[in-house]
This record gives structure tokens, sequence and C-alpha cells, in this order.
């Protein structure tokens, strides 16, 4: 993974469009973010863009305030940064504009990434794209400083998940531990990312809780939330993140799937959690979503009761290919 030609083609740039997934965890804003500072500091002009809204527990990051949900015009972008994508459609809406930049720049760390980008920065070694990205700021010789760094290092934690996933290794520390020096307070991300809980998400947790089930023995364990637990519970979907671990958590799960129904539109989205023995990526793919082994994901037209008996076929499949 060479950053030289990306380097170049952001040099020569003037406005930029920076943008990442749907549904954005902590790698994506903290990599939208962070990149967007980067370039302000070159002298260039970012539009950070991310179709969903900044969950709360995540707003605490600097400049997230000029994250913008909207795009009227992609004429004036020279070069469109993307990050945290297996394929360019994962941006949502804007995907066809972004189409029409001249030089994409491709930052991601997820397995089957579609290679989209005119310049792919793709390691599917690394911890987050946040730990990509810290190296291709470092390239471009732009100084690190307590802003760039909160979000960098919001990236690494919550992409290892606390330092807690399979993804941890060495370097994941490293980085932490420079990032540190910036000024970054663990203490204090941790407790926004971590430690924060709104009445509406302890709510939400209550109605996710009551929905889990054991099938297969106990190998399979699924949660659910639809339409009316979010309207009843004043909630939404970011509200959710993290509920899937306490049903991986319990022994005997193989497999833990959440299946949430989104306020706004008849789609439900899945995210699917192993120990990594089940390759939940492969289970995505064949609903066209995406991820890694341990952590994935995919959204499906429908409601959960129209989806739920096809989902849990395909995860019964795959634990019948892990057993031979």
């Amino acid at each position: 993974m060479n950053p030289a030609k990306a380097v170049e083609l952001i040099e020569k740039s003037g406005d930029v469009f920076v943008a990442a997934h749907v549904n954005p965890d902590g790698d994506a804003v903290g990599s939208v973010l962070a990149m967007g500072l980067a370039l302000k500091k070159m002298g260039k002009t970012p539009f950070m863009y991310l179709e969903s809204a900044v969950p709360d527990f995540l707003k605490f990051l600097p400049e997230v305030e000029g994250v913008s949900s909207r795009v009227d015009d992609f004429h004036r972008f020279d070069l469109a940064i993307i990050l945290d994508c297996g394929e360019l459609s994962r941006i949502g809406a804007a995907a066809e504009g972004a189409s029409t930049i001249a030089n994409l720049i491709n930052v991601d760390h997820h397995q089957f990434n579609r290679m989209f980008g005119s310049v792919n920065l793709v390691d599917t070694a690394k911890c987050a794209t946040s730990a990509i990205l810290m190296h291709l700021i470092k390239a471009l010789s732009v100084p690190l400083d307590h802003d760039i760094a909160e979000c960098l290092y919001t990236g690494i934690v919550t992409d290892t998940g606390g330092f807690r996933y399979g993804n941890t290794d060495m370097e994941a520390f490293a980085l932490a531990s420079e990032l540190i020096e910036y000024g970054v307070a663990p203490d204090r991300v941790a407790r926004e990312l971590y430690l924060s809980m709104p009445l509406r998400r302890l709510h939400l947790l209550r109605n996710a809780l009551a929905s889990v089930e054991f099938l297969n023995d106990g190998e399979i364990g699924t949660m659910a939330l639809t339409i009316e637990d979010f309207r009843q519970c004043g909630a939404v979907v970011s509200d959710s993140e993290g509920f899937i671990d306490y049903v991986r958590s319990v022994p005997g799960v193989r497999v833990a799937a959440l299946m949430k129904e989104s306020p706004e539109s008849t789609v439900t989205s899945v995210s699917l959690r192993s120990w990594g023995e089940v390759d939940v990526s492969a289970v995505a793919r064949d609903f066209g979503g995406g991820g890694h082994t341990s952590a994935s994901g995919f959204r499906l037209e429908g409601t959960i009761i129209e989806n739920r008996e096809r989902v849990l076929s395909v995860l019964g499949e795959s634990l019948n290919r892990v057993r031979g």
C-alpha cells in the first residue's frame, strides 16, 4: 500500500469531497473529520459528507458540526476521498454524483473491497480505516494535533471494540499510544463512547433484550427492533449501537444477529457478529452487504417479519458448513 499517488492527487486538489458510509460508526465519523481537518491544514477546501446523522455519542468530536448530509453540486470537486466503504454505493444517495468526480481515493480496511477508486489505499490487515488514514496524513506531512488525533483515536478504539476484538494488534496499541501524546484523554473518549446512556437508549435496550431468542441449540442468538420500538422509545437507529454484543456474549452463541427496521423507510438493517469461527462477511455478501469475518452487515427491503426466516436459514447453513 503505497500512498504516493494519493499524496500527489491531494496536493494538486482544491475542493475535496470527503465521505463515509451510511449509518456511520466511530471509524467512519472519525475518519471523515480527521481527513477534513488535515485538508484544512493544507489549505484545501474539504466538504465533509455523511448521509446519516452523526450518532449522539460521537458528537463530542471536533468539527462535527461541519458535516453535511446533502450536497447539491458535484462539479465543484476535483477530488473525492471515500473512507471506510467496501464499495462506493455505501455512501448512500450521493454515490452517483461522487462517481462523476475526476479522481477518487478509496481508503478502507474491509474485506472484499471493490477497489472502486482511481487510487485504492486498502489494507484488510489494519484494525481500522483510521489507522490507514493516520499513515496517509503523515505521508502528506500534515502535523498531527489534538483534534486530528482525537478523531483518529476514536476510530481505532471503536473499530477494535475498545481493544477487545480480534483485530486488536500491536499496531493498534502503538498508534493509540502515539495519538495520546497529542493530548487525547482516553478516559474522556471512553466516557463519551461507552458510559453515556440517554434515557431513550436505556428504554430501547429494554425492548431489545426482551426480543432476544436463541435457535439451533443456542448457537444462533437474535435480537430485533421494530419501527414501533424506536417510536415508543423516541429513539433513533444509532441508539442501538453495541446492543448486538449482549447476544454474542452469551456462552454457546456462535453467531448473533440484530435486525432493525428503519423508522424512515421500509428497510431492515441486519448486523451480524461472531467470534471468527463463522465468517459472517460471507453471509453478508450473500445479501449484498459486507464487512469483516466477525462483524458484518447488510440491508434488506421489507420488515423483519418478511426477512427473518430467510436470514436465519442462511445463518444455519453457515453453521452447518463450519461443522463440516
